[in-house]
């Protein structure tokens, strides 16, 4: 694909406003020169910091960026300092020794960098579904999908369910129904779980097969009911940004957002990406159909030779395609992994290999680090590659244990004759080095089983050793001895009780167990029932009683006891934290564990210790990693799970990715998929011979059985070994690795495994420190915490009781109009069952005393929360806007809490809230009038107090008692809320400190007016008719006085001018003309139980329901400083006194 000319230079002119791919191979240094190229997009002026886009593969690889990048640019601002001031750098990273060679540009690029440092959190560093989960909610109505459903990991209940309903439905009178009920499972969860188009497949006579059909249908109603149910997984981001940008009519509007949002869009591992991926990256950035803007620069950076996630929808031949269609393709042609020596041997070994196509060959690298850094005293394991050969064996079954016993026993030779030098060296002199340690050796294997089986053996022979993968715990040995537990603790019968004796709970044997009296057995039932009545209240209280009795103990007595009982441990609390969240019996508890193991939930395995061990992985959790020593012991063979015939299959077809559903004998899409799978061995043996940093141990042997069994002749090493002029076959007979031309070089050493492997040596004993007992020697800050307003305000609401439900004492309302209307003028607001015109005639005709349109609707939270869904999705631009209501009204009623409110009835009552005049601080313009571009729902913000995550008690934040004396210095003495301070200053409200994080939603931020105003918007749904009052509610009991009450009792205040404050530092970091005196716009509280619509009276100058404060802006300046003193320090830029 790529040639040494086309060689990527970090100090070369950047890559702009086109799509390059960045091509890798292993140790070339990804995310080093991603960090760079961030740097220098960034110094240069190129994109501020909002505007780069990183994109990677999963959250830990996004953390990992996000910290390296971060690292490299308080490198280089600290570089351009000393070039500011002394004219040259102590730097080696290349592109701060470019930026020396020019000083001139220092203060510029350094002020850039700096700015970018205290903007840091405003760069987007994500995974595919965190960017598209971010562009979904920056392009609003343009995107398809509702945000408000809830993520679900996998759509298998769902899949079952569906696929129970149908398949009884269609064969539950037919004695010979064409396909079993587990074949209609795998065909339901296989199309739930991709998009793949199904192949159509036909009988004899012509007719689409039953299961085709059954597909097809199964896919359909998994999307339906998955709208209906409100939930959505991973792959729905996708599929929804994907629909987005590709629609005629708003994908070129969400295009030009998404340009205008991201100019520099950096894409790591994009060997991993798939079809919908490249179009998603490929349409909003790169596509030149759209030239205003034009297309942003997109940076591609992968290696096709690591592309192994084939099973996760990982698609290397999409990007084949996307390597194709880029303007151009570089390469990183340096390995700052691996010794020289070891690169040389594996450049020999792979040369010009192809890993499952032409297009991916294993092209030659430069080594950083020459010679190597390992000195072995025996002369036998010389040589920065081994490939130890096992025998001719008659017997296969023998292979596996022969070369485990080999690996146990060269780890414990390496440890005792193996020096680890800091620096490469040529020689095998010097005395400098340390002796290699256990944590210094990997052992990468096809299976958490081979990973199980290699560290029980290593344990066993003294040397200590790790499983290191994230594997799930619930699928654990652990998992199933809490089954057989909680199974005896729900039943306590003879049956259970005598199975979990048999567990390492009770740690019977069976031969106990059958020799055991009536006593003993008894005494264990005894137990089990009081374990039962503990396991019924907490899971916590039955770990506890495990340990009482001694379990723990007993069980790291035994060979691989530690990790059992980090299993058992992790699991129980699992299992604790489930049963309180859901309140859940020990029957509850034993479903939701068969779930977990059903389902394969993600719960990563913790390290059983911390200590300097011997690390295993499977190849594909080592993908990223690096070790000075690795023992690859499984490539020999070409095992991969197997297939059940009949079982779907995705394969790579003409027409892009295909389902089949019904793949069997030999078929066509059986051989494709095959293919793939061959191909992609390759890739993994690759990955795994790519981990060593100094030295690699390959194991080789020959089988020819087939099916579950290895077989040797599609075994990658095999392959890899036999290819002539590049081509890897797809089979191959193996043959001895020292008769092969691919072997013969000076680092290669081969050698073959006794017949009879000799007594293990004894390994070098590990040095184990004295134990000692940490003594607590800090103090516990107790101040600092994760607040909101709601936190905040909690005491003064009372346990339990949120502000929604707060009913001021308020005077009768009266007293508070200067002019009431006549009793005979009194209008039912109440459009319950109203056409659209009869609800514009109300609307019309409405007055003060009026009956609130939600008068006869029900109060609490659960309406509130219904209330404000509504009112965040709808689209005032729909042309019937009660029917738009109305929808949004039954999608909201089926998901949330029953209420017994009729869809049309509250679509009805809240037609007058959005046609109501919000005042003249939004222009009088009212919610249906506010385009869903000018309309931000649902803002969440996490904002530091007092320093953040480095606030300590030696520096003190605000309290609320000083947010009360801003209050008074800044609120004018005819403002509504000017007594509210006094009201803050409550005993044990003032006293509450603001150190931590403070965390919010704001319902609504609109924008309006000309220049451009953003507005705060709060719903509430407050009832408000007083309580010696009988009723009903009306409009006037929503005048500006009793609101004011009303807020000052609830503490709205608060809540509003610390919304102000996050709303402030949102536009401070978007706005390049921010200006707080012109754009921040004031607060709106809508109490919408006192809207009426249009015509809702005005009483001294205020519409009844609509409360609007206009807090002064250098007032939110102020309490922004104060609230996070590290404010003060960024609010004035260092160079120029701006503020920001």
């Amino acid at each position: 694909m790529s040639s040494a000319a086309d060689e990527f230079d970090i100090t070369a002119p950047l890559p702009l406003d086109e799509t390059v791919v960045l091509e890798a191979s292993a140790g070339t240094g990804k995310t080093w020169t991603i960090a760079a190229l961030c740097t220098r997009y960034l110094a240069d002026g190129h994109a501020v910091l909002a505007q780069l886009l990183v994109v990677t593969f999963n959250r830990t690889a996004a953390h990992d960026l996000r910290t390296t990048i971060r690292a490299r640019l308080v490198d280089a601002v600290a570089s351009l300092d000393e070039v500011i001031a002394t004219g040259i750098t102590s730097s080696e990273h290349p592109v701060d020794r470019m930026f020396a060679d020019e000083p001139e540009r220092a203060p510029e690029r350094r002020a850039r960098l700096y700015t970018a440092l205290g903007d840091f959190d405003a760069a987007t560093i994500a995974t595919i579904h965190g960017f598209c989960d971010d562009a979904a909610a920056h392009l609003g109505v343009l995107g398809d999908g509702s945000p408000r459903t809830d993520f679900v990991e996998r759509l298998d209940d769902l899949a079952d369910e569906v696929a129970a309903d149908f398949y009884v439905r269609r064969f539950g009178n037919d004695p010979n129904p064409s396909f079993t009920p587990q074949r209609a499972f795998a065909i339901a969860r296989a199309v739930a779980a991709s998009d793949a188009e199904v192949d159509s497949e036909v009988d004899s006579q012509g007719r689409e097969l039953d299961e085709v059909r059954f597909a097809r249908s199964v896919r359909e109603e998994v999307r339906r009911r998955q709208r209906i149910r409100g939930i959505h997984t991973h792959d729905d981001k996708i599929r929804f940004l994907v629909d987005t940008v590709t629609d005629k009519d708003a994908g070129h509007r969400a295009v030009v957002r998404l340009r205008q949002l991201h100019r520099i869009v950096l894409v790591d591992e994009f060997q991993d990406t798939d079809d919908r991926q490249w179009t998603i990256l490929h349409r909003a950035f790169g596509a030149r159909e759209h030239t205003d803007p034009p297309p942003a620069t997109l940076v591609l950076i992968g290696d096709p030779k690591q592309s192994i996630y084939g099973f996760r929808g990982g698609d290397i031949h999409a990007y084949l395609r996307a390597t194709r269609a880029a303007d151009r393709t570089l390469t990183l042609t340096t390995n700052h992994r691996s010794d020289a020596s070891l690169v040389d041997a594996l450049a020999h070994l792979l040369q010009d290999l192809s890993l499952g196509s032409d297009e991916i060959r294993v092209h030659p690298v430069r080594a950083r680090r020459k010679g190597s850094r390992l000195r072995i005293a025996d002369a036998d394991m010389t040589g920065p590659l081994r490939i130890r050969s096992v025998p001719k064996t008659r017997h296969d079954f023998t292979i596996k244990p022969m070369i485990l016993n080999d690996v146990v026993e060269d780890i414990g030779r390496m440890l005792n004759v193996t020096t680890v030098m800091e620096q490469a060296t040529e020689t095998a002199t010097g005395d400098d080095g340390r002796s290699l340690s256990p944590g210094d050796i990997a052992i990468l294997v096809q299976s958490n089983a081979d990973a199980d089986a290699y560290c029980a053996a290593l344990i066993k022979q003294g040397i200590p050793a790790v499983h290191a993968g994230a594997t799930n715990v619930f699928t654990s040995e652990a998992g199933h001895i809490w089954e057989q537990l909680l199974s005896a603790c729900e039943q306590p019968n003879s049956r259970t009780v005598r199975r979990l004796a048999l567990t390492p709970i009770i740690g019977m044997s069976f031969a106990d167990l059958v020799s055991a009296d009536d006593d003993t057995v008894n005494a264990l039932a005894t137990r089990v029932r009081t374990w039962s009545q503990m396991a019924s209240n907490s899971i916590a209280d039955l770990s506890q009683a495990l340990d009482a009795h001694g379990v723990t103990a007993r069980l790291l007595t035994t060979l691989g006891g530690d990790r059992l009982v980090t299993d058992l441990q992790h699991i129980g609390q699992l299992l604790h934290a489930a049963q309180r969240r859901h309140r859940l019996g020990i029957a509850g508890v034993r479903h939701w564990l068969a779930l977990q193991r059903d389902a394969g939930a993600e719960a990563s395995r913790r390290l059983e210790t911390d200590a300097d061990a011997v690390q295993i992985f499977t190849v594909h959790r080592a993908k990223g990693l690096q070790f000075p020593v690795v023992y690859a012991p499984t490539l020999w063979s070409g095992w991969q799970p197997p297939h059940k015939e009949g079982d779907p299959i995705t394969y790579l077809g003409e027409r892009g990715r295909r389902l089949h559903v019904t793949a069997q004998g030999e078929s066509q899409p059986l051989r494709r998929h095959s293919q793939d799978e061959n191909a992609q061995l390759l890739r993994i043996a690759y990955v795994a011979m790519t981990r060593a940093q100094s030295h690699l141990v390959l194991h080789w042997a020959a089988s020819a059985k087939k099916g579950s069994t290895p077989d040797a002749s599609r075994a990658p090493l095999h392959r890899m070994l036999l290819a002539e002029e590049g081509r890897t076959p797809e089979r191959v007979r193996p043959r001895r690795p020292e008769e092969l031309s691919r072997v013969q070089h000076p680092g290669i050493h081969c050698a073959e495994l006794p017949h009879v492997l000799a007594e293990s040596a004894d390994p070098r004993p590990v040095e184990r420190p004295e134990l000692s007992v940490r003594r607590w020697q800090r103090q516990l800050d107790t101040g600092w915490r994760r607040s909101s307003y709601s936190s905040l305000t909690q005491d003064v609401h009372g346990p339990g009781q949120p502000s929604e439900l707060t009913e001021p004492s308020i005077e009768h309302a009266d007293a508070l109009l200067d002019d009431p209307a006549p009793s005979d003028g009194t209008i039912d607001a109440r459009p319950a069952s109203a056409e659209a015109s009869d609800v514009s005639a109300t609307i019309n005709t409405v007055s003060p005393e009026a009956v609130s349109p939600m008068a006869d609707l029900p109060r609490g939270p659960a309406f509130g929360t219904l209330v404000h869904a509504v009112l965040e999705d709808f689209d005032p631009a729909a042309p019937d806007l009660l029917a738009e209501l109305t929808r949004h009204c039954e999608h909201w009623a089926m998901r949330l809490p029953s209420l017994g409110v009729e869809p049309e009835e509250l679509a009805a009552s809240l037609l007058p809230v959005v046609e109501t005049p919000l005042g003249p601080v939004a222009d009088d313009l009212r919610l249906r009038d506010i385009p869903a571009h000018d309309r931000l729902p649902e803002l969440d913000f996490e904002m530091p107090l007092a320093g953040g995550q480095h606030a300590t008690a030696a520096r003190p934040g605000i309290r609320l008692g000083d947010i009360a004396d801003l209050l008074e210095d800044h609120l004018p003495a005819d403002d509504p809320l000017v007594d509210y301070p006094a009201h803050l200053r409550a005993p044990g409200l003032c006293e509450q400190e603001l150190r931590g994080f403070l965390t919010g939603s704001i319902d609504a931020v609109l924008r309006v007016g000309s220049p451009q105003r953003f507005l705060v918007v709060d719903y509430k749904t407050n009832w408000l008719l007083p309580p010696t009052d009988p009723g009903p509610l009306l409009l006037r009991h929503h005048t500006m006085p009793i609101m004011a009450q009303s807020m000052i009792h609830a503490h709205y205040p608060l809540q509003a001018l610390l919304y102000s404050v996050a709303l402030h530092r949102f536009l401070r970091w978007r706005l390049t003309d921010y200006r707080p005196d012109h754009s921040l716009g004031g607060v709106a509280y809508l109490f919408v139980r006192g809207m009426g619509g249009e015509a809702t009276p005005v009483i001294d100058g205020a519409r009844c329901g609509v409360f609007t404060w206009h807090p002064p802006a250098s007032m939110i300046e102020e309490l922004s400083d104060r609230i996070d003193v590290t404010e003060q320090s960024r609010s004035t830029d260092a160079a120029g006194g701006k503020t920001r």
